[in-house]
């Protein structure tokens, strides 16, 4: 809805799986429209230290793909309104002001930072309970950046997306250009 309350548009559909692997890199449900069995709400609940956590949305989808199923229901219902001066959830992916934020985070390493805070939480809090092939795909996200042909092989080869084709390339250049830090 735009700030009249005039449907303006529904949001895409995911494109691809909802999976951990997408989980780790995007997160693709705002939390007004999340909803969590009892099993789920317990598990959000046994989060520690959430000092590195920076948007509870992408957490809860990140918990809940590492340790069950993401569903998502193409109905809508709720009426999500949204403004010129939204701090999220600008109204056009591609707007001049949406692309230079979204540079400027790359840039300055500032998403990769949050996207590896996120798993870290998860690697430290979880880790150990991690179903096997998830710590697998968790490990191959936080490895260290090591050489430039490490970084470039990684970047490749990580088991990682996001829902959007254009969008993964820059999961993938951020990768390539991670420093060492996890």
């Amino acid at each position: 809805m735009d700030e009249s309350l005039d449907h303006v548009g529904y949001s895409n559909l995911p494109a691809r799986p909802m999976t951990f692997r997408n989980a780790l890199v995007e997160s693709v449900a705002a939390g007004c429209t999340m909803v969590m069995n009892p099993s789920a709400r317990d598990l959000a609940l046994e989060t520690g230290d959430v000092s590195r956590i920076w948007w509870p949305d992408a957490w809860f989808y990140l918990l809940v793909s590492a340790f069950g199923t993401v569903l998502y229901d193409e109905r809508a219902s709720v009426e999500y309104r949204r403004h010129g001066a939204n701090a999220v959830g600008s109204p056009s992916r591609w707007s001049p002001r949406w692309l230079r934020s979204g540079w400027r985070q790359l840039r300055d390493g500032r998403l990769d930072e949050r996207l590896v805070d996120q798993a870290l939480t998860l690697r430290d809090q979880f880790g150990e309970r991690l179903p096997a092939a998830q710590r697998a795909i968790l490990d191959a996200f936080l490895a260290p950046p090591g050489s430039p042909v490490r970084r470039m092989w990684r970047a490749v080869t990580c088991p990682v997306y996001r829902q959007r084709s254009v969008d993964g390339l820059f999961v993938r250049l951020l990768l390539l250009t991670r420093s060492a830090r996890s």
